[in-house]
């Protein structure tokens, strides 16, 4: 009888390509192109509008269901992820395994989820900013933000979700629909435009807002546990 092993845990690579899905779950394109071995391109609702289910009566009810949206793009959305920038999104996520899910590590930096349990919504800083404070220490300064995760806290909030439980609690799709819709009608875009914006972006304007983390940068040599 064999004896049962666990299954390894993904590595950087393994992480990366995570990091992609949980991307095509997010933009709704399981299909992203990738482009010189550079970056990876996301067009936003691509899957919807190939709506690939092998019937096609099904597809074009899809198509067409999609299509008579009032809040969806009207321009062709191609979203850039550059592939070095997911590999170290990826290799900030491994260094932090041993760590809550709901933290990020790095060289002298701590970065922790924390809720607003106060009400004391007048001491909150106005969702999407965030406030910055520096704090002495005996090795040096240390800054202190308090406001909207990072994108590699959002990425390990979401992917320690499965399928569309992705979007769940982190994310908020109907923040992306109104940023696009909004940059369409700040540059004059139309129906069938191409326009281009990085996937770093999207992901903080789709992030849900009421998240909110607090993040210690430190003087070289800083330990997270001086930092805690």
């Amino acid at each position: 009888m064999n004896q049962w092993e666990p299954a390894p845990l993904p590595d950087v690579e393994g992480i990366a390509l995570a990091i992609v899905d949980l991307l095509s779950t997010l933009f709704n394109d399981y299909g992203p192109q990738r482009e010189d071995g550079r970056r990876v391109d996301f067009v936003f609702g691509a899957s919807m509008l190939r709506a690939d289910t092998g019937i096609p009566e099904i597809g074009e009810t899809i198509r067409a269901a999609y299509l008579s949206f009032d809040d969806r793009p009207r321009a062709q959305w191609h979203v850039e992820a550059d592939l070095d920038a997911i590999t170290a999104l990826a290799r900030t996520l491994l260094d932090s395994r041993e760590r809550p899910d709901t933290q990020i590590v790095g060289p002298a930096l701590l970065e922790v989820l924390v809720r607003d349990e106060t009400g004391h919504t007048a001491l909150l800083a106005p969702q999407g900013t965030a406030t910055m404070h520096e704090v002495p220490t005996p090795k040096g300064t240390c800054r202190v933000t308090v406001g909207p995760p990072s994108a590699a806290l959002l990425l390990r909030l979401g992917l320690r979700r499965t399928g569309m439980e992705h979007l769940e609690g982190v994310f908020d799709r109907e923040r992306t629909l109104a940023h696009l819709v909004e940059q369409e009608r700040r540059k004059k875009l139309g129906e069938g435009s191409i326009a281009r914006i990085s996937a770093r972006r999207l992901l903080m304007e789709t992030a849900e807002p009421r998240l909110r983390s607090i993040r210690l940068d430190g003087p070289p040599g800083l330990s997270h546990a001086e930092l805690e």
